[in-house]
């Protein structure tokens, strides 16, 4: 009976018969979701992720979205960077390896700079300006030869770079030395005594 009633209308009544079939067909077998809510109202804009809803400061720009904010917030943005960095710890370190390198190669001196402003901010808490001025109250030598400090020099093994002596148990930056004078330091402990006493042993050589 279906058959024949196809048979009697048009050509293009029978392709819209046959997908309004189809499309019943497909909605037996993937009923409609229940309504979503909506995304921006009067409490907030809500988060895709978490289902929060939460400020428009708190979800970053996407010009891709009606409003043009993101469909998440920037918390679960975060969390989820997080996560894909920890499963992707080798392409990670590759591309960051890659940056440096390219970065090196087009300015090495400008590179050696901004790692080492990175350097002084994470391990020591303070600013390249900061040190400028540390090295400035000192009369612009190291606090125990008063040799001349050179702070765009990133050899090590030239004894007039400078270098951030700190108390390794509170983490108290206590002058900045070259690097000779921070390296001997280092090789006697930090031992006030030990320093007396080679300074004794040196006094008592020297007659």
């Amino acid at each position: 009976m279906a058959d024949e009633t196809i048979a009697c209308v048009s050509v293009a009544e029978k392709k819209r018969i046959r997908r309004r079939r189809a499309y019943e067909a497909w909605r037996i077998k993937h009923p409609k979701l229940p309504p979503r809510e909506p995304i921006n109202s009067p409490n907030g804009r809500l988060c895709r992720t978490c289902n929060e809803r939460k400020t428009p400061e708190c979800f970053k720009d996407d010009k891709r979205s009606v409003d043009g904010l993101a469909w998440r917030c920037r918390d679960c943005a975060r969390r989820a960077h997080g996560r894909w960095r920890a499963n992707n710890v080798d392409h990670v370190r590759d591309e960051g390896r890659g940056y440096q390198r390219r970065v090196y190669a087009r300015n090495p001196e400008k590179a050696r700079e901004t790692l080492r402003r990175s350097r002084l901010r994470v391990k020591y808490g303070i600013e390249f300006e900061e040190l400028l001025d540390r090295i400035a109250k000192q009369d612009g030598g190291c606090a125990i030869c008063i040799k001349p400090l050179a702070v765009r020099t990133f050899d090590r093994r030239k004894g007039n770079v400078a270098c951030v002596d700190h108390d390794h148990k509170t983490g108290k930056i206590r002058g900045i030395l070259c690097s000779h004078c921070n390296r001997g330091l280092g090789l006697l402990g930090d031992d006030p005594v030990r320093l007396d006493k080679a300074a004794e042993y040196l006094r008592a050589s020297a007659q």
